[in-house]
């Protein structure tokens, strides 16, 4: 039981510094500060969510694991930690490049912050989910094939 506690607080900790970050990584690509914080804050939750969340749990909440894994350093390996930093990283791509309608001249409503980068985050957290899951399968097959 005393595990059990000690990992979810770890895991809220680090939901909530991520979230921190996020939220101040927005702010500093242009996000509005005061006027729109509530709703940065909401999608540097969702990142937080869907791309750090899923990666920590899978590092099995080590610390030193999860720095290994989110810079690549051993996750060749394994491949549903590949699977899962594949999908971390198309998570926050997607959330980044969900930005770019928004200063278009179009007046859709779609464009109001944050909503397109919402869309992104989780088009980016299912494609990377739905690529990853592809590419795992193949690379078990293949593995199973050679022996």
């Amino acid at each position: 039981m005393q595990s059990l506690v000690y990992g979810f607080l770890k895991c809220f900790g680090l939901l909530i510094i991520t979230t921190l970050a996020f939220h101040l990584i927005s702010i500093m690509y242009g996000a509005p500060m005061f006027e729109k914080a509530i709703e940065t804050f909401n999608l540097s939750l969702l990142i937080s969510f869907l791309a750090v969340l899923p990666t920590f749990v899978a590092a099995n909440k080590s610390w030193n694991n999860w720095l290994q894994i989110v810079f690549m350093l051993n996750c060749k390996e394994d491949l549903l930690l590949y699977q899962t930093v594949f999908t971390c990283f198309s998570t926050i791509v997607g959330a980044w490049l969900g930005a770019f309608p928004i200063p278009l001249d179009w007046d859709r409503p779609w464009q109001v912050w944050p909503v397109s980068c919402v869309y992104g985050a989780v088009l980016g957290h299912c494609l990377g989910v739905s690529v990853g899951t592809v590419r795992l399968l193949m690379l078990h097959k293949y593995k199973n094939k050679r022996k």
